[in-house]
């Protein structure tokens, strides 16, 4: 290869540094914004779970105190708004419980009333006969029973024993012992 010539360029080393310069400041520019959006959205995407969770944590206390009437509703269509509507669901689900609760306590309750009538309308205390010592008990297989006992002296000085066995146990036999009895 021949030599043809010889070229020589000069060239500023400042401009070459302005330059270098302008496109350093403009990355910092670019990635402070990208870091900027980066953190704004990590935030965002944050509250958005953190805040429903919340939410649910707070409902859950309340739930837990007590406050059956409290509901979550979220409105999500995810997996916390699943959550939120399972919650709902069981909190109306321990309404109807505590509700049948209640029914059957207060059912309970009549029925020891009823026991404690029909108890007092058997005799106090048997009869003192010369001959024989008397004694009766009446223990019914539910809270109210069919059974029934009674003394009555007779005009002639004697005394008549009635023992009564009504078909049934419960309730509907005591009010057929009750009607029986009057």
């Amino acid at each position: 290869p021949e030599r043809i010539g010889l070229v020589c360029l000069a060239l500023s080393q400042e401009p070459l540094l302005l330059t270098v310069q302008s496109a350093r400041v403009a990355a910092i520019r670019v990635g402070g914004l990208f870091i900027i959006l980066g953190l704004v959205g990590t935030a965002f995407i944050t509250r958005t779970v953190t805040k429903p969770i919340g939410q649910l944590v707070h409902g859950v206390r309340r739930i837990a105190a007590g406050d059956l009437e409290h509901k979550m509703r979220l409105h999500r269509a995810d997996e916390i708004g699943m959550l939120s509507d399972s919650f709902d669901a069981m909190t109306d689900e321990l309404q109807q419980a505590q509700q049948e609760l209640l029914k059957k306590h207060l059912y309970e309750k009549e029925l020891e009333v009823a026991g404690k009538i029909q108890a007092a309308l058997l005799p106090r205390g048997a009869p003192r006969l010369h001959a024989a010592t008397v004694a009766a008990l009446s223990v019914p297989a539910r809270v109210v029973g069919g059974d029934f006992y009674d003394y009555l002296p007779l005009a002639d000085g004697r005394t008549a024993f009635l023992v009564a066995d009504v078909a049934g146990k419960g309730v509907s036999a005591g009010l057929v012992m009750t009607a029986v009895r009057s």
